[in-house]
């Protein structure tokens, strides 16, 4: 398992492999804890080669409230995520719902199963 984070700009793209709920929290960390992420208004995070989706709505909630406060003052985030697992789609839907209901109009997000369209979405 692990955890490649990708900086530029105003961006950073996150590879995971292996059991994702397991890294959610790792990769929050990951992220947060380096400075950069205050600047950062597109995230991609590629999940095609992890597995084993399962999150509780609990860890999804406790994961948009971390990130809420991580990202508090940052500009608007567009998060696209590319995956072929209709679970792991179903944890973005969870998690873009909880945000918006904390921070309303701060996230944007969209599924995706092909990274070069994710990759063309987030520029647009």
């Amino acid at each position: 398992m692990a955890i490649d984070l990708t900086w530029m700009d105003d961006c950073v793209e996150v590879h995971v492999d292996g059991d994702f709920p397991n890294q959610m929290v790792a990769m929050n960390k990951a992220i947060t804890g380096d400075p950069r992420h205050k600047k950062i208004s597109r995230m991609l995070i590629n999940a095609l080669d992890a597995d084993h989706f399962y999150a509780d709505d609990h860890l999804v909630g406790t994961m948009a409230e971390m990130d809420v406060m991580a990202y508090d003052g940052a500009p608007r985030m567009r998060l696209a995520v590319v995956t072929d697992n209709p679970k792991m789609a179903g944890i973005v839907q969870t998690y873009a719902a909880h945000y918006e209901s904390l921070k309303p109009g701060a996230v944007v997000s969209k599924v995706f199963d092909n990274l070069a369209e994710a990759r063309v979405w987030l520029r647009t």
